[in-house]
């Protein structure tokens, strides 16, 4: 099985967490060569504009995160 490429630009590898809105994968980001992880949101949740600004919120905390490791 050849690995998923998201976006042309993230190689995810296997499921790390799976929560009740959204899943993180482990990923290696091919333009930067860095690990990174990947939230994606689960198929089928409603457009929501509540759940789209939380989700906007923490992505921009976790820069801030700086070097700690998510796996």
């Amino acid at each position: 099985m050849s690995p998923q490429i998201l976006k042309g630009r993230y190689v995810l590898k296997p499921l790390a967490y799976s929560g009740r809105l959204s899943e993180v994968f482990p990923a290696l980001d091919l333009t930067t060569d860095k690990k990174v992880a990947v939230k994606l949101f689960h198929r089928g949740l409603p457009d929501d504009l509540v759940i789209r600004k939380a989700f906007q919120r923490e992505s921009q905390r976790l820069p801030i995160c700086g070097k700690s490791r998510l796996w």
